[in-house]
């Protein structure tokens, strides 16, 4: 639902372009940000009509330096001047408009067909949650305002395009059902689970300050403090086709003899497979031509960024 009356609210002077939900950057901006408001009469989140919100953007076509977010309407404006809750540039950061508040909370706006989905709700004592998911992963709570003034100007979400991007388009939509919190919840999906693959990044115990990924081309990499890898056969047994290799920055010393082991167990793959039971990614191999041993790994865990909280947002002080 777009709403009867929503309406994209263009800065003055700007270099965006508009029609019903949809809106475009087509000529590139220098020195500051595009921005644009998409106004629902009357319908604004606040302490007066608090009734949970969520919006779906999608980016139909790519811009390196897209920003969205919510922003109360009497803080919208041209370029630095907006003030609000916001998501995204080429870091994937959490923003006040204008400020750099967290870095890598989630992935990058980069690619056309991502989807964006905003949750805002007012809870018990006019404490603001903002929550973000991308493409069906909840990446966790991103603003808390812990009171919010009941004379704070309605919020609305927020389309911001950094300078020098040029050539893209997003289009939003309100949800009618508001999914429930959980699903944007870090490590949580809006969609239905997909089938156990072997493919994509894990992570284990046995290993606890390492990143192991597993390519569709059948590439292991395993990252401590360097990245070592190693490709195996694509056909069973997945094992080792050769010596392992690595980037070459110095490790810190208390890591250097877990990267030697890990070297030594990718030269010594000799299969690799999924626990149906666990789900679980299994990794057989020997440890210098005569130690056998099994890692057993689960799927990767991002680690969460903490929440915006109110006394680090200036406008709202």
């Amino acid at each position: 639902m777009s709403g009867t009356n929503s309406v994209w609210q263009v800065e003055e002077g700007g270099t965006l372009t508009c029609e019903e939900n949809v809106l475009t950057s087509t000529i590139p901006r220098k020195g500051s940000p595009a921005n644009a408001l998409w106004k629902t009469d009357g319908d604004g989140l606040s302490a007066q009509n608090p009734v949970a919100q969520c919006y779906k953007i999608k980016i139909d076509q790519a811009g390196d330096g897209i920003w969205i977010g919510l922003c109360p309407e009497n803080k919208f404006g041209k370029g630095w001047i907006l003030k609000g809750l916001c998501y995204g540039g080429s870091g994937g950061n959490l923003s006040d408009g204008s400020a750099l508040k967290r870095q890598g909370y989630g992935p990058a706006l980069k690619h056309a067909g991502m989807e964006v989905h905003i949750l805002a709700e007012i809870t018990t004592g006019n404490r603001l949650n903002v929550y973000f998911a991308v493409d069906g992963k909840g990446l966790g709570k991103a603003f808390e305002i812990d009171r919010l003034s009941p004379n704070m100007a309605p919020l609305f979400p927020v389309i911001s395009f950094c300078s020098g991007v040029s050539s893209a388009r997003v289009s939003i939509i309100r949800e009618v059902a508001v999914p429930p919190v959980s699903f944007f919840e870090a490590s949580s999906s809006l969609s239905i689970s997909s089938p156990p693959s072997y493919f994509g990044s894990w992570q284990s115990a046995d290993v606890p300050s390492a990143k192991l990924t597993l390519s569709p081309n059948w590439s292991l990499s395993v990252k401590v403090a360097n990245t070592m890898s190693t490709n195996l056969s694509p056909t069973s047994p997945h094992s080792s086709m050769g010596r392992a290799v690595s980037s070459r920055m110095m490790a810190p010393p208390h890591l250097q003899d877990v990267e030697d082991r890990v070297c030594a167990m990718l030269d010594g793959v000799r299969n690799v497979s999924l626990d149906d039971g666990t789900g679980e990614l299994v990794i057989e191999y020997v440890f210098n031509d005569n130690e056998p041993g099994i890692l057993r790994a689960q799927p990767f865990v991002e680690a969460t960024v903490s929440p915006v909280k109110q006394n680090e947002l200036q406008w709202l002080r």
